[in-house]
């Protein structure tokens, strides 16, 4: 009885133990903040900055930084740890994770999510046994959805069209239009293409027949081509929107030519030549070329408001926004947004709703600037701060390392 009860006690202890040392190894470890500047502090009240300190030479720690403080990693429960996933970094999951549990529970992916005022919807393609001959699959796309008027819930295992076999096949998007169900999905029939990384694919609009339970239409919307010379014609959803399950009528979808070549070693190169931007309008499932000084350098991104193109790029001393007309691609306006701090190496930025978030980093200053996205007036500006003298500041703020912020609902 004796070694039994021992056997229940030892990890109790234990587990007290470890907990009383994180506790004790937490004392004196610097509490940063997020402090208002300027503005209305509640427009920053559920931003969070995710990073790393190192308060000595030997030890880092994980950290998550908000206007109420510092939490750090090692002081999280397990569970809290475990809960901690990729969906609470996006604002449109964590909120689905916080108001519709029950539905989001066992759904993993990024993608394939769809949320209104009527109705839940979730998609993921599911591969089944590969062809040993072809090594090619079928594949299945599971859909789950949920009336939010009545509670109903319907699962179903929508079947690709025909016999035919994929190497590779994902949602990229799900939106309802015309009162259907839409699937903007990317797939590869082929195995042989395989140059450089770059897989021959295409792009299609699936519509789903809810009531039917049922692929209804599929329709191709693009698919990458072999041109002459050795030049190839790639296309890509592109996925810079943080609204990953918010209604929207249109998705912008990009294209890279590259000159694909042999080295004398048998190796595929492919040399990038230009890169030009589409939208799908899913109301008609028409693809429209943007115009062609809608250009992009390695830090430009596209977003889509309110039914305009927005290109947000960051300069040394500013970031600054265009607007484009949709349907004409005209000029539909510009702003920018000056920033105290100077260079553009460390500017993290993202947009969501109507309000574009700005986080600049120079060694141990910062400013984070929220700005509403549709005419640039700046509604928050703050900085990230630390307890303790002003030589104590610099040294925290200069060991912190922030890798990314976001909304946390």
């Amino acid at each position: 009885m004796k070694r039994y009860w021992f056997s229940i006690l030892l990890p109790v202890f234990m587990a007290a133990g470890i907990g009383t040392y994180y506790a004790g190894a937490s004392r004196g470890l610097p509490e940063y903040r997020l402090q208002t500047v300027a503005g209305d502090a509640k427009e920053a009240g559920n931003l969070v900055f995710d990073g790393q300190t190192r308060p000595t030479s030997y030890v880092y720690n994980n950290v998550s930084i908000g206007a109420d403080g510092t939490e750090y990693d090692r002081n999280k429960s397990m569970i809290a740890q475990i809960r901690d996933n990729d969906h609470f970094r996006n604002p449109d999951l964590s909120k689905l994770l916080n108001d519709h549990r029950g539905f989001m529970r066992g759904k993993n992916s990024y993608s394939g999510f769809y949320a209104d005022r009527d109705r839940l919807v979730y998609a993921l393609a599911e591969q089944g046994p590969r062809d040993a001959a072809t090594h090619l699959s079928h594949y299945e796309i599971s859909i789950y959805a949920q009336d939010l008027k009545t509670g109903k819930n319907k699962r179903f295992d929508a079947i690709m069209p025909g016999k035919q076999q994929y190497s590779y096949l994902n949602v990229d998007d799900i939106q309802f239009a015309g009162g259907q169900l839409k699937l903007l999905v990317t797939l590869s029939t082929k195995v042989n293409d395989l140059r450089s990384g770059s897989l021959m694919t295409e792009i299609h609009l699936l519509t789903v027949d809810l009531d039917k339970e049922g692929i209804a239409n599929d329709e191709m919307i693009t698919a990458d081509a072999a041109k002459a010379a050795g030049k190839e014609e790639h296309y890509a959803v592109l996925d810079n929107d943080m609204n990953v399950a918010s209604p929207s009528d249109y998705r912008i979808l990009g294209k890279n030519t590259v000159l694909v070549s042999k080295d004398e070693n048998g190796n595929w190169n492919e040399q990038m030549l230009a890169t030009d931007y589409s939208v799908l309008d899913y109301r008609t499932g028409k693809l429209a070329p943007l115009p062609g000084d809608v250009k992009t350098d390695g830090s430009d991104e596209l977003h889509l408001l309110g039914g305009k193109l927005m290109k947000l790029s960051v300069l040394p001393d500013h970031a600054h926004v265009q607007f484009y007309d949709l349907g004409s691609g005209a000029d539909a306006g510009k702003y920018d947004i000056p920033m105290k701090l100077q260079g553009n190496d460390s500017v993290n930025k993202f947009v969501y709703g109507d309000r574009l978030y700005l986080f600049h980093r120079e060694m141990e200053k910062s400013e984070v600037l929220i700005a509403n996205a549709n005419d640039g007036k700046v509604v928050y500006q703050g900085q990230l701060t630390v307890d303790g003298t002003a030589e104590q500041q610099k040294e925290h703020l200069k060991a912190l390392v922030v890798f990314n912020f976001y909304l946390k609902q």
